[in-house]
């Protein structure tokens, strides 16, 4: 049985739970979850795996300290999909290209990967990102300039656009 890893990164959002094989990370949770449920959700996800308790890789913390210190970084953790269809990993990976304090539009992205028209798919694959942060779906934003959604909720979305240096206005929704 394979060994999957689990552990809490302590930050100025919050707790924040990684999920890591040796090879990359996989999933990371936040918002108001505790580490018993973060736990159980990994069972449920992948039970032909062995769940322990790790330390936060040493790349993953470095560049955490820095992106919540307020300096761009340029995630270079390794991702690993364990989940999601074609499509989404697609969305997924354009969504990584995002530089730090830009924004880009479902429909940009939509663009981006081939499928013009396809802004509700995207969205939906945005909404279904297990790496926030590393994968920045907070920077995806509607065509007509409003925020969209996020799946820790729209204020945490709007701390992680200010701690870029974005200015959220009040029309943005």
């Amino acid at each position: 049985m394979r060994n999957l890893y689990y552990c809490k990164y302590y930050s100025p959002i919050g707790d924040i739970f990684i999920g890591f094989l040796e090879g990359g990370i996989f999933k990371i949770k936040f918002g108001k979850l505790m580490e018993e449920d973060f736990i159980w959700k990994l069972m449920n996800l992948y039970p032909n795996y062995s769940i322990k308790r790790g330390k936060v890789p040493n790349l993953l913390k470095n560049e955490f300290d820095l992106y919540f210190n307020g300096n761009p970084v340029n995630f270079r953790t390794r991702v690993i999909f364990l989940s999601g269809t074609d499509f989404q990993k697609r969305v997924w990976e354009e969504v990584r290209k995002i530089p730090y304090g830009r924004l880009m539009s479902y429909s940009d992205i939509a663009l981006r990967i081939g499928k013009p028209g396809a802004e509700r798919a995207v969205g939906g694959a945005v909404g279904a990102n297990p790496i926030p942060i590393i994968i920045p779906c907070h920077r995806v934003i509607r065509k007509d300039g409003g925020l969209g959604g996020f799946g820790a909720g729209i204020e945490l979305k709007k701390k992680l656009l200010r701690l870029e240096g974005i200015i959220i206005s009040d029309n943005m929704k």
